[in-house]
């Protein structure tokens, strides 16, 4: 069976949580095409992108069709609604924390399957959409205990800390309570660790932290303070216990469904709670063992990549199979003023990158696009400019200038302040 995956490629990409075209072809027994859709709309444009998606199926007679969704507005709904609609449609989706209502609820109308990492994906069921979870998962190749070196860490965590929701204050509350700390990560001063070295220092450290609060703003949702309340579900927790090591986590709804907290991973909900337990499983290594041995069980079941893709494989035939019968529902399409504001933003970006390259067929196309929108965030959509500043500074010395300048005025602002 042929499929097509529109979504990232390269080492970036591969790096990431979200990327998965070549275990589906691995595992799943699926036939695998893809399409890189930022590369392609760098190229030619919103009308190359969809050309191309259409040339694909028809080509490779595609009868399902999988899209990664980042934070991209690439694709008009329409055409994903009515130009592909024969195919049998599934949604990728991360970070619905950030971007459920402004974007993933109204791309996901047009797929016929929603795999979201949120553990809460039944709200998708209060629009007419099914979904499923589609949790952290790993290659065991990558993420396995190794070979037993002894634990030589107490406490440690691996991940960004500027921008996000209190992390910084959790681990000043760890290092002024005399607990051992080692922070890795972007805005560390150990810094970004392979992919290699993350494993081996889940499998070498006593108790592995997992901070679930969120990005302190994303471009969509600068204005909404109300969202560093959210908890965010993560693939960490999966890798860790994959490395056969103990989870100590910060909570997050929907965790639960993941793992049996309390028997195979444990959680904190703030600051004194979070060094009581630091403390307690420092000093009950039986335990925490114990726990740890419990989670990789579950992990090696339902968060081997292998295991996942080969189940999912089958299902996502299976439903193919049915529409192909006839034996799917189409329901209205619904986009509101939320979206096309976002949407309208998001043009931003190529209007920046092809004015820089010269395209101005391609600029007067977006701008185009951006009138029959008729809105836009100004936030958002600054932001949203600066990628395309840096995309076009890869080949134009006139946008390294202008890059140069708001570098210049930045560093001004900052100091007024």
């Amino acid at each position: 069976m042929s499929l097509l995956v529109i979504g990232p490629d390269g080492p970036d990409a591969r790096f990431n949580d979200m990327y998965h075209p070549i275990t589906l072809e691995r595992y799943s027994g699926f036939s695998v095409h893809r399409i890189n859709p930022e590369l392609i709309y760098r190229e030619g444009g919103y009308s190359a992108l969809e050309h191309e998606v259409l040339r694909s199926i028809a080509i490779h007679k595609i009868r399902i069709v999988i899209y990664a969704l980042g934070t991209e507005f690439d694709f008009h709904p329409e055409f994903l609604e009515n130009a592909i609609g024969d195919t049998f449609r599934v949604l990728i989706l991360g970070d619905d924390e950030h971007y459920f209502d402004v974007s993933h609820r109204y791309y996901a109308q047009c797929f016929d399957l929603v795999l979201t990492s949120n553990p809460l994906h039944e709200r998708y069921r209060l629009y007419g959409i099914d979904a499923m979870l589609l949790p952290g998962i790993y290659s065991t190749a990558q993420f396995n205990p190794g070979e037993h070196k002894g634990k030589t860490i107490d406490v440690s965590f691996i991940g960004a800390m500027r921008g996000k929701v209190g992390r910084v204050s959790y681990a000043e509350a760890l290092k002024e309570s005399g607990v051992e700390l080692q922070l890795f990560g972007s805005g560390t001063e150990a810094g970004v660790l392979s992919r290699e070295m993350v494993a081996e220092t889940y499998r070498c450290t006593r108790i592995n932290l997992n901070f679930t609060g969120g990005n302190i703003t994303t471009p969509l949702d600068a204005h909404l303070s109300i969202n560093r309340r959210v908890r965010q579900v993560k693939g960490r927790c999966s890798m860790i216990s994959l490395c056969g090591s103990f989870v100590l986590s910060e909570y997050a709804p929907g965790l639960e469904k993941l793992f049996d907290i309390g028997k195979e991973i444990d959680v904190f909900h703030d600051e004194e709670e979070l060094v009581e337990k630091a403390k307690y499983y420092l000093q009950h290594e039986d335990a925490r063992e114990k726990m740890a041995a419990r989670a990789h069980i579950r992990a090696l079941e339902y968060y081997d990549e292998a295991k996942y893709w080969a189940r999912m494989g089958r299902i996502i035939e299976e439903r193919a199979t049915e529409k192909e019968k006839g034996c799917s529902r189409r329901l209205p399409l619904y986009l509101d003023s939320p979206f096309w504001s976002a949407f309208g933003s998001w043009r931003f970006k190529y209007i920046v990158l092809f004015l820089f390259s010269g395209r101005l067929g391609l600029f007067f196309n977006e701008i185009a696009l951006l009138l029959q929108t008729g809105r836009f965030n100004p936030s958002a959509a600054i932001s949203f400019g600066g990628l395309g500043l840096h995309v076009a500074c890869q080949g134009s010395k006139p946008a390294t200038w202008a890059a140069g300048i708001v570098r210049g005025i930045r560093r001004f602002l900052k100091g007024v302040r």
